[in-house]
């Protein structure tokens, strides 16, 4: 039915809003589209605004604003004044009315078929074994579910991200019919508008349909040609057309196709619209677009299978799990592949690769019970990536195994030649996660997989791209730089924008690597050359994020600030919240450096309202630990615990045993720092419990236990942990965790009266620390420059141990020059100045009191012992025996108490020597 009023017409089926006189179709947004339908079905009556809520968003939690909002493009549209209403007026303190007269007559399609649906059945409910509070999705009532003839078709849909929407017009799968069937040729041509009605053209596009089903992608691109020259003037076979390029790999020439002139001539339904601008953003590969317009069709019709699997896809590509998760909501509980697999796949996003891997397995089990060839290569290929990606370093050999019977088994169908296309997304993203988890060996075996036969264009760009990837991580930067050109190339054949922004972030992050190296080694001008080279290759506007990482390398933290402001209001303008929250989290950890402690709070506050409306958990987790990072550079270790024991329980909540490890440790080391051995004990403990995925985890953990095994001066366990860090890091390839190994290696070897084997060692990192090719800089967070810095005071006490005073002088002097990184740095800085500076004055008396004063005030009670025991050696060198003596006693006796023998190891070389 029509409803006309005033000079307008509006369809609620077709979802035109029609302006008879100037036969123009008006826009509106979906949301303001539904209340200007719902008050015209109540005319004349007048509508309150909490029944607006409820009928068009379905709750009345959301802010009224969003009437007002919807009100307002209503009556711009309709050209109507809110003082003086001919249209839509509003009753104050009761809601809306419409007060033009409304009539209703028979649309021309009003007879038109709709889409047979069916309940989910109990057997498909038990396929599904994840429950949707379990996903972190909304739990929503069962529904009628659109009938699909072909579980394999919409398992292509959403496992090949790089298939455009592949007859983007034709939303529902057709009926078995005779090709003489007047019946079913009927019923095709009611199957969505535009469609080809031709005999010969309902022919072709039915071949085309089941070869697509079939994945034989050459000859559904063969047929939908057929189909639209059969039926030229058919805008929906045009589409069809297009989307089985894309299929093909042909992507340059659908880019042509779009702009052919029967789309542009053709009077397109707004529906028709959406999806033209869905499908052109993802042959470009701009899903955000992609996604915004696929979001209007999902409100639109919320009961469309394909819209909603096509947007929790493009969620997928641009923004937090918890987006992707409101479209696949919709779809749950999975009864078919497509479902399955994309469950899986958010749970993976999610961190819990366990219940990842059982979605998939129903996911395979469906596939196997439907007999479809396609349907199983795809669901294997899944399952054998999140299988490598689960599997223990340490050998979990049955794990491995399945995987690559599935893998072997999904390479060989077709001979091998569809294998590669089919698996390209999930190949990518296990790709980044054995990345992300340092297993360089599983991310060569997908390059591997998706590589060996890669023929295609998208296939060979991605390659490049995985290639690129690998070689930054190993700090292959010449190689790198080769594999950059070579993706630029392909991806530039392709036109693919949202990829080619995603090259000179990486681009970005080469230069980055050697910038802030040169920047940490006060080099600043070597290093404004590559800041530029930054900005050039860096197309989306963050090079202001870019500054900012360098000169927080070099700890400009001020300078830094700045430059986040700058890449903050950016992201702003452009609506990006994620980006905003994020830097958000930067600023959170910077601005306490610079006593700016009120403004780093209103920051965190705000980056947690929107990580909150978000329902990223894991930004609220990433924003706790910025915090607990500021919090103790700035010695305020009570809240630095407290931000790590939230950290903790956020990462528990999400499953992530590899953070829960990280932050437990990190409140170890907190506690041995306070002297609360036991306590740091027993987080060690509980972090021994967890099981680790990534040797980076593992070996945290076991260098925060090394470091409470010197406190206590076991240094046979020390040394002991401190090789395990180095054998679980050998292939991860992370440069700031092997010079944290290699820092405790030299502590070790400084308190076990190993000075001079302390010196060469710290002389050989600093030197290799000047080589990016081998030594490749880290982000900002990993806090390189700071351990840096304590690698060059190791290398001075060492140096002061040997009584080379001179040179532990020299070194601490341009020490001093790079400034402090936190706190306990400064602090720890001014001590070894100190011992190297071994003045017996009384100013020198009055330094270390005031050095152990400030530790003690932000809790530094092993900082606090040392100075004492330092000052004790002092007043004893000035002969001011008794004081000596009982100052002595007294760090002696409180440091045996709380188990710091390596205090107590001090002191009794100083008596050794007569020194005390």
């Amino acid at each position: 039915m029509l409803f006309v009023f005033d000079r307008f017409e509006l369809d609620p089926e077709t979802h035109q809003l029609i302006d008879r006189d100037a036969d123009q179709i008006l826009a509106l947004r979906p949301q303001a589209f539904s209340v200007l339908v719902f008050l015209l079905e109540r005319a004349p009556a007048t509508v309150s605004r909490d029944q607006l809520l409820n009928g068009v968003w379905g709750h009345t939690s959301l802010s009224a604003s969003g009437v007002s909002q919807a009100i307002r493009e209503i009556r711009k549209s309709l050209g109507d004044d809110a003082n003086d209403p001919r249209i839509l007026a509003t009753r104050h303190g009761c809601g809306y009315q419409i007060i033009a007269p409304v009539g209703i007559r028979s649309g021309a399609d009003e007879g038109e078929a709709s889409r047979d649906s069916a309940p989910i059945t109990n057997e498909q409910d038990r396929l599904s074994e994840i429950k949707l509070s379990e996903m972190g999705l909304p739990e929503i009532a069962p529904r009628a579910q659109a009938s699909r003839q072909s579980v394999w078709i919409a398992a292509a849909m959403v496992l090949a991200p790089l298939l455009a929407l592949l007859a983007a017009l034709l939303l529902t799968e057709p009926a078995s019919r005779s090709a003489s069937s007047n019946a079913g040729s009927e019923e095709w041509a009611h199957s969505g508008r535009g469609l080809p009605r031709s005999e010969p053209a309902i022919d072709a596009w039915s071949a085309g349909l089941q070869a697509r089903a079939l994945f034989d992608r050459d000859e559904a691109l063969r047929q939908f040609k057929r189909a639209w020259q059969a039926a030229p003037d058919s805008s929906s076979a045009l589409l069809a057309l297009i989307n089985a390029q894309v299929d093909a790999g042909e992507i340059i020439e659908a880019g042509k196709y779009l702009d052919h002139e029967l789309l542009k001539r053709a009077r397109l339904s707004h529906r028709e619209r959406l999806e033209l601008r869905a499908t052109i953003a993802r042959v470009a590969g701009s899903w955000s677009v992609a996604a915004d317009a696929l979001q209007s069709l999902v409100d639109f019709f919320p009961d469309e299978y394909q819209y909603a699997l096509w947007l929790f896809d493009a969620r997928m590509h641009s923004a937090p799990p918890q987006r992707a998760g409101e479209a696949l909501a919709a779809l749950m509980p999975a009864s078919d592949v497509a479902t399955a697999l994309a469950a899986s796949r958010l749970l993976l996003r999610q961190g819990r690769i366990s219940d990842a891997i059982g979605q998939s397995r129903a996911a395979l089990e469906i596939a196997d019970a439907s007999g479809a060839d396609a349907a199983r290569i795809v669901a294997r290929g899944q399952l054998a990536g999140l299988l490598f990606a689960a599997a223990d370093r340490e050998g979990e050999y049955e794990r491995n195994r399945e995987a690559e019977q599935l893998l072997a088994k999904a390479t060989r169908f077709d001979e091998q030649a569809f294998a590669p296309a089919a698996l390209l997304e999930a190949s990518i993203q296990y790709f980044e996660l054995a990345l992300e988890q340092a297993d360089r060996d599983t991310a060569r075996a997908w390059i591997a997989a998706l590589c060996t036969t890669a023929e295609r264009i998208p296939e060979l760009a991605e390659c490049a791209r995985m290639r690129v990837m690998l070689a930054l991580d190993e700090g292959r930067v010449a190689d790198a730089s080769r594999q950059l050109e070579q993706a630029a190339e392909n991806f530039g054949k392709l036109g693919w924008t949202e990829r080619l922004g995603e090259l000179h972030r990486i681009e970005a992050e080469l230069e980055l690597r050697r910038g802030r190296l040169l920047v940490a080694l006060d080099r600043l001008d070597a290093s404004e050359h590559l800041l530029r080279k930054i900005g050039a290759a860096n197309q989306l506007a963050r090079s202001a994020s870019v500054r900012g990482d360098v000169l927080a390398a070099g700890l400009e933290y001020a300078a830094a600030i700045e430059q986040y402001r700058s890449g903050l209001q950016h992201s702003r303008d452009v609506g990006d919240r994620y980006a905003v929250a994020h830097t958000l989290v930067r600023l959170a950890a910077l601005l306490p450096l610079v006593g700016r402690f009120d403004a780093a709070e209103q920051v965190r506050a705000e980056a947690a309202a929107l990580f909150t409306a978000m329902q990223d958990e894991r930004g609220l987790a990433a924003l706790d630990w910025a915090s607990a990072t500021a919090a103790w550079r700035t010695g305020d270790l009570e809240s630095a615990a407290e931000q790590l024991v939230a950290a903790e329980m956020r990462y528990a909540a999400l499953g992530d045993d590899d953070r829960r490890i990280e932050a437990l440790a990190e409140l170890a080391r907190l506690h041995t720092a306070r002297l609360d051995l036991q306590q740091a004990r027993a987080l060690l403990h509980r972090a021994s419990t967890l099981q680790a995925v990534s040797p980076l985890a593992e070996a945290r953990r076991a260098l925060s236990a090394a470091d409470l095994e010197m406190v206590e001066s076991d240094f046979g366990a020390a040394s002991a942990l401190i090789a395990r860090a180095r054998t679980l890091l050998s292939g991860a390839g992370s440069s700031v965790a092997m010079l944290r190994v290699d820092l405790a290696q030299a502590r070790l070897l400084l308190e076990s009266g190993e000075a001079a084997a302390a010196v060469r060692l710290t002389r050989a990192l600093l030197r290799a620390s000047t080589e990016p090719a081998t030594f490749p800089m880290a982000p900002v967070e990993t806090g390189f420059a700071e351990e840096r810095l304590a690698v060059v005071m190791v290398q001075a006490q060492a140096l002061a141990d040997q009584q080379r005073l001179p040179e532990a002088r020299w070194t601490l002097d341009n020490l001093a020059l790079a400034g402090p990184g936190r706190i306990a740095v400064e602090l720890a800085l001014r001590l070894e100045m100190l011992r190297a500076f071994s003045a017996d004055g009384e100013e020198h008396v009055s330094s270390l009191q005031n050095v152990r004063d400030q530790a003690l005030e932000h809790g530094y009670r092993l900082l606090a012992l040392e100075s004492d025991a330092l000052l004790a050696s002092v007043l004893m060198r000035q002969q001011r025996h008794e004081e000596a003596t009982l100052l002595a006693e007294s760090v002696s006796r409180s440091a045996t108490e709380v188990g710091a023998w390596c205090v107590v190891d001090y002191l009794d070389r100083q008596r050794a020597e007569e020194k005390l």
